[in-house]
């Protein structure tokens, strides 16, 4: 009689890696919407010295929608309001960049000293008295 294979091994990503995919998601979901929300307030984007005058756009939002206006239901927020989609615009394009910085940053310590971080975070809380299992297995 044979003896039955084993289970196959099903690898998952580290927490880090997961959570900075999640972020950056839901940044450039964010980013989208209000970026739409941004552009209806001028649905034309220019691409030249001053972007005013007689420089003709390159992109007219009148294009793609009648009313030359994005729908709300695409659009954070939906209602229009052009302050409060820059403020999400803003504090989003922060999340991301602090995102991208954290990423590279992961990358570099592991490289240059030989620990991975999210190691050295687990034995740190547990010195807290806090022990948490981080590893993908």
């Amino acid at each position: 009689m044979s003896e039955p294979e084993s289970p196959d091994v099903i690898r998952r990503h580290t927490l880090a890696t997961r959570l900075w995919h999640w972020t950056t998601a839901v940044s450039v979901i964010i980013l989208l919407g209000s970026g739409l929300m941004i552009l209806n307030a001028h649905g034309q984007l220019y691409w030249g010295e001053y972007g005013a005058n007689f420089d003709q756009p390159w992109f007219k939002l009148i294009w793609f929608f009648d009313t030359a206006r994005v729908p709300g239901w695409l659009t954070i927020p939906s209602s229009y309001n052009l302050a409060l989609a820059r403020r999400w615009h803003l504090f989003f394009a922060l999340v991301l960049g602090f995102a991208l910085l954290a990423y590279i940053f992961r990358g570099q310590i592991e490289a240059l000293t030989g620990v991975n971080p999210v190691t050295a975070l687990e034995i740190t809380l547990g010195n807290f008295g806090l022990n948490v299992d981080l590893s993908p297995d």
